[in-house]
């Protein structure tokens, strides 16, 4: 079960850097578009961007809960047991 929970942690991880790698920022964004926030910029957004976006999230959320419990399941049960 371990295995499972790392492999799919692992999946989403690697989902989260190629969608962050494949989205597009435009030059004049700043450090706060970067970072998710900037109110002008979700209006210029084209679809795959918004695509990239949700994929994003939905990564993000399934490598923090395949993380915890990962880690729950290895405090009860030792290394990958």
């Amino acid at each position: 079960m371990a295995i499972a929970f790392a492999v799919i942690a692992g999946l989403a991880g690697l989902a989260i850097v190629v969608c962050i790698c494949a989205q597009t920022a435009s030059p004049d964004a700043g450090f706060s578009a970067a970072m998710g926030g900037g109110s002008g910029g979700a209006s210029r957004k084209g679809g795959e961007d918004l695509l990239l976006e949700r994929i994003l999230k939905a990564s993000a959320v399934v490598w923090i809960v395949a993380a915890v419990a990962l880690a729950i399941l290895e405090a009860h049960t030792g290394p990958l047991g």
